[in-house]
């Protein structure tokens, strides 16, 4: 059994979203925050660096937007596992974030508890989708 802390990066470029998931996650003996970042490319950068379990990833930010860091962070390091977490609930980002190699999908509004549940099984190889998304999912995988 691997006893070694859940690795986590966060990138948001709202500071007050960074510094609150930061503090959250702090008070799990489990997890790690390795860095925090303002942008996408930074992400990529520092997944490089770090190779977090878990990158925790906004798709709307200046610069790169969030299907692109993801993209970018599973070419620069393929173990870490991306979760989403946004605002964003519109065609234009779920389902391309998925296809770029996220492997979950929550909105911003998710309860710190259930963030939490998420990078755990995020690191487990495990998706959680937000209701809404699972259901476009499904109907963009049953359209022709």
């Amino acid at each position: 059994m691997n006893t070694a802390p859940i690795s986590v990066l966060i990138a948001d470029d709202h500071g007050v979203v960074r510094e609150g998931i930061r503090a959250y996650l702090a008070t799990q003996p489990d997890l790690v925050v390795v860095a925090d970042v303002d942008s996408g490319e930074a992400a990529a950068a520092l997944c490089i660096e770090h190779v977090p379990d878990v990158a925790l990833v906004d798709l709307l930010m200046p610069g790169i937007d969030g299907v692109e860091t993801t993209r970018q962070i599973k070419a620069a390091s393929p173990r870490t596992q991306v979760v989403v977490l946004t605002s964003s609930l519109d065609d234009a980002h779920a389902v391309p974030a998925l296809r770029a190699g996220a492997i979950s999908y929550l909105l911003k509004d998710v309860s710190p508890a259930d963030l939490v549940d998420a990078v755990r099984r995020a690191a487990r190889g495990e998706s959680v989708l937000h209701p809404t998304v699972a259901a476009r999912l499904v109907a963009a995988m049953r359209s022709p």
